[in-house]
């Protein structure tokens, strides 16, 4: 699981993200937290949620998964994904998400 480096983050967890990367990271964090990551190649998502057990099964299957946000619940997460749409929106004036956080 690769964490990206502009990393979105919910009111939950701005205030310590080194934290909550650990915890990601080493499989601490509580089932309660989402993951927002980019959707894997050929999907038509622009992002997708998952709970802290679905990413960390989907790793273990070999999965490659590029986190860009992480979140306490499934309502941060979407707000979580709802601002990553409004900046990419922004910044660019598409919503090619993917190429954003690949750039």
């Amino acid at each position: 699981m690769k964490l990206h480096s502009q990393m979105f983050w919910s009111e939950t967890t701005e205030n310590h993200p080194f934290e909550y990367s650990w915890k990601l990271k080493h499989g601490k964090l509580s089932n309660d937290f989402y993951v927002v990551v980019l959707p894997a190649q050929g999907s038509s998502n622009l992002l997708e949620l998952l709970q802290v057990k679905e990413a960390m099964k989907a790793e273990k299957r070999g999965e490659e998964l590029v986190v860009v946000g992480i979140a306490a619940g499934k309502e941060e997460a979407m707000e979580i994904a709802g601002r990553i749409v409004d900046t990419v929106y922004q910044q660019t004036g598409d919503l090619k998400v993917k190429d954003y956080f690949d750039r």
